[in-house]
């Protein structure tokens, strides 16, 4: 079926031309992301970014070329260029915009502390597993209260990180237990994972041995 092709004719004609232009349509978008995303981001576009949209447009090519004159070569193209634009878009292109990864620039920021060899490090506001991957199994996920706590309990060498929404609420909290905060610095990402803005902010109690390097 595939290498006879599909050649429409009467009322299927729309039908297949409806589906053609969602395909170049969706193919173009696609193939723009790698190079669309850093630039609407603020980010540098990078050789992996063009790179990606190139194996991107060769994939809309290949779909047309198929769509055009069908065969069992065509697919397996179409599927080589598809698997190929995957891969450099996902494991090139994405991984070097630090905005798509908050958690790992919040490791990099605890990371450049120094001053103590054990680190605690409660996030409220952000329960991504990612913060736990880069940041270690004994992180803290809780609310405002416990990131406070942490606080109070170990002053020299605590660290607690809040999502925006529970900033706020984070510091009323210190506050009513007497814990003074620094504000060490805010990584400012994109939450892939919800669609949407997320800024972290990196506090230490006031009196800390920690100090960024």
């Amino acid at each position: 079926v595939v290498a006879g092709g599909f050649r429409p004719e009467g009322r299927w004609r729309w039908l297949h031309r409806v589906v053609v232009g969602l395909f170049t349509v969706v193919a173009v978008g696609l193939a723009a992301v790698p190079i669309a995303a850093p630039l609407y981001f603020g980010a540098p576009v990078t050789a992996a970014s063009v790179a990606a949209s190139i194996l991107g447009t060769a994939a809309l090519v290949a779909g047309l070329l198929l769509v055009r004159a069908p065969s069992v070569a065509g697919v397996v193209r179409l599927a080589v260029a598809v698997a190929l634009f995957y891969a450099a878009t996902f494991q090139g292109a994405f991984p070097r915009l630090d905005v798509f990864w908050p958690s790992r620039e919040l490791a990099r920021i605890v990371d450049r502390l120094d001053g103590c060899e054990d680190k605690p490090v409660a996030i409220t506001g952000y329960a991504e597993p990612s913060s736990v991957f880069y940041l270690g199994t004994e992180t803290g996920l809780g609310d405002p209260e416990d990131a406070a706590d942490l606080l109070a309990a170990n002053p020299r060498c605590a660290i607690a990180v809040t999502a925006e929404p529970d900033r706020a609420a984070f510091l009323a909290a210190a506050s009513a237990i007497g814990v003074a905060v620094v504000t060490v610095e805010t990584v400012h990402g994109f939450n892939y994972t919800r669609g949407k803005p997320v800024s972290l902010t990196v506090f230490i109690a006031e009196g800390s041995a920690l100090r960024a390097r």
